[in-house]
């Protein structure tokens, strides 16, 4: 099983164990136990967050760049 790719979909998707799982033929405790001793949903926390942040500084500097006289 390619764990690097189940961990990259969980952490920059939306999905849950349970459809990666029956995606991979396989059983969403194994995959539970799994992302729990590699962190994945801390991971997941961090991407999102990051990617947040970023949007929100792109946004800042568009709105910025876009001054109304």
């Amino acid at each position: 099983m390619d764990w690097n790719k189940l961990e990259v979909e969980y952490i920059t998707t939306n999905t849950s164990y349970a459809k990666l799982a029956t995606k991979y033929q396989t059983s969403a405790r194994t995959i539970s136990e799994y992302a729990r001793r590699h962190e994945w949903k801390e991971k997941r926390r961090k991407y999102v967050s990051d990617t947040v942040g970023k949007a929100d500084r792109k946004s800042t500097r568009l709105n910025s760049s876009h001054q109304y006289y």
